[in-house]
């Protein structure tokens, strides 16, 4: 048997050219699905953790805050996210902090009549690593900018502080 026939095909069957560029082509949309969908192994969890992590998070100048939606032990997760992260541990409401620039004098800070800073600790097991700080299967950040799901509340706001509990 002959590897090239009379029409230049390869065993009779398929161009060599036209071989190439199929191959070609299904390792270019490989190698896209990969970039665009790919999971970073830094970030992916095989487990929960064993550590006691507690999150603050700040949900800044909430109207008509009701701090009876909130309740000890409500489960949070991330609104993006289907993974639970922990449970309420705490909740604390201030009147928001606001800054006035257009004062002559210059910026004044004064309290809001209206809207309420809301504090939610959010206690669940992790891991702290050089990897990254997690909770349940979420990794979490200092400054990050999430959305909060509880079952009654949801907030936005972002972690103000992060530590592991003993």
């Amino acid at each position: 048997m002959r590897i090239l026939d009379d029409r230049k095909r390869l065993f009779g069957i398929v161009n060599p050219i036209d071989a190439i560029v199929i191959v070609a082509i299904i390792v270019g949309v490989a190698v896209v699905a990969n970039v665009l969908f790919g999971v970073n192994p830094a970030t992916v969890r095989t487990g929960h953790g064993s550590k006691t992590i507690e999150m603050v998070f700040l949900c800044p100048t909430v109207r008509e805050f009701d701090p009876s939606l909130i309740g000890k032990g409500d489960k949070v997760t991330k609104l993006s996210g289907a993974s639970v992260m922990g449970n309420v541990e705490s909740v604390r409401s201030e009147q928001a902090l606001l800054e006035s620039p257009l004062v002559p004098s210059g910026p004044k800070v004064y309290k809001s009549a209206i809207t309420t800073d809301v504090f939610v600790t959010v206690r669940g097991t992790g891991d702290i690593s050089a990897d990254g700080v997690f909770m349940g299967d979420e990794q979490i950040r200092v400054n990050m900018v999430l959305d909060l799901l509880l079952p009654r509340w949801t907030g936005h706001g972002r972690i103000v502080s992060i530590k592991a509990v003993d």
